[in-house]
């Protein structure tokens, strides 16, 4: 059950469900591992911090070591002490990726590399479809280790406000090679929702909703085609919501039958659009550039919802 749920995109419902489970379940740690995904992909921090705990710690307070050594954060370093398993090292990354904590996150990355090492090896003796999950995940920990030296030099960009003009790094240059390496990846990982939402999930520790619009509409592309449609609608929603569009804003009239047809307001509309650059300014403003809806459009609307049953989402 929760398993389909996190497949579907529905993480809140996820989260509610293994939350008060895990504890009589024979299998909690696996619920741990759900409410932990549901937590990240909602950006519940602190519920995250929560299940991390248990997962390195334990029900019974044991605790597994992050790495012999290591002083802070999750684990006490004790060589007799089992190491951590793979879900707790993952987690752990990337929270402390979210609070800044960089060595730290580089020592639960380089665990959890040590604890998927035995199960790629076996994987990698069966078949190259069964192993592929486990390759993505080498490339998402790969890529958290560049979000890491991105975010290294942009804290350097802020603290060094004197520097020379020659010595100035150039942060954008750097996210744009970092974005191009980015979407070369994504184009040659396999047409797999699966896949794309992971790779996209760790991403978003420093890309924000609207950054990767063509990788969120292939994502929901995918999603729409594997019929996970609540992921499939999340992942339109998401960029939508950051750009303060609501059901109440302008309507575009995508879709609309020729025979309706639907103009615009304004003769310097067409001349406009050739300028625009970003969906806000359809979604914000620019009345000129709305269409002329009449009352045939608004029959066609109503078509639409009662076909459908509803509005609801």
């Amino acid at each position: 059950h929760h398993l389909f749920l996190e497949e579907a995109g529905h993480h809140r419902s996820s989260s509610r469900a293994a939350a008060p489970h895990y504890i009589r379940s024979k299998s909690h740690r696996k619920a741990i591992k759900f409410c932990s995904q549901a937590a990240w992909r909602l950006g519940k921090w602190e519920q995250l911090e929560k299940y991390v705990n248990l997962l390195v710690r334990g029900e019974e307070g044991e605790v597994h070591s992050i790495q012999n050594g290591t002083e802070g954060g999750y684990g006490i370093g004790a060589e007799h002490i089992p190491r951590i398993d793979f879900d707790g090292a993952f987690y752990t990354a990337l929270l402390h990726i979210h609070r800044s904590e960089w060595e730290l996150a580089a020592d639960a990355i380089n665990a959890t590399r040590l604890a998927m090492d035995g199960r790629f090896t076996a994987l990698m003796a069966e078949n190259y479809k069964r192993v592929y999950p486990s390759m993505v995940t080498a490339q998402t920990l790969s890529e958290m280790e560049e979000i890491i030296q991105y975010k290294k030099l942009e804290e350097k960009v802020k603290s060094n406000t004197n520097r020379h003009v020659a010595n100035t790094i150039d942060l954008e240059e750097e996210r744009d090679r970092l974005l191009h390496t980015w979407r070369r990846r994504l184009s040659g990982c396999r047409v797999d929702a699966e896949v794309h939402n992971s790779i996209m999930a760790v991403r978003s520790l420093v890309l924000g909703p609207t950054d990767e619009i063509e990788a969120t509409l292939s994502l929901s592309v995918l999603s729409r085609q594997s019929k996970f449609f609540k992921l499939a609608e999340k992942a339109l929603l998401d960029p939508l919501e950051a750009l303060g569009a609501n059901l109440n804003g302008p309507v575009f009239g995508f879709g609309v039958p020729e025979e309706l047809g639907l103009g615009t307001s304004s003769c310097a509309a067409d001349s406009s659009l050739v300028q625009i650059m970003n969906i806000d300014r359809l979604v914000k403003g620019e009345t000129s550039l709305l269409p002329n809806y009449e009352k045939a459009h608004q029959d066609y609307f109503n078509m639409l919802v009662n076909k459908a049953g509803c509005v609801k989402r």
